[in-house]
């Protein structure tokens, strides 16, 4: 029946405010298979489950953008 369904539980005190649509968080977005296809290369590194991978790219306003 676990292949059919994806069941969370959640208070009702978390579901009285949409956090989502406010104003202070991003956008978050599913990738295509696609688009995740293309991000994997970072999985060539080898981390393991659990482990945090520090990326560090360049920034044309900060000289440099870390994300986690």
């Amino acid at each position: 029946m676990s292949s059919h369904y994806h069941l969370e539980v959640f208070q009702e005190a978390e579901l009285l405010v949409n956090i989502s649509q406010h104003v202070l968080v991003p956008v978050h977005q599913t990738l295509s298979p696609e688009e995740k296809k293309t991000l994997l290369p970072g999985a060539y590194y080898g981390p393991k489950r659990g482990q945090v991978v520090k990326i560090i790219r360049p920034s044309e306003t900060a000289g440099r953008y870390v994300s986690f």
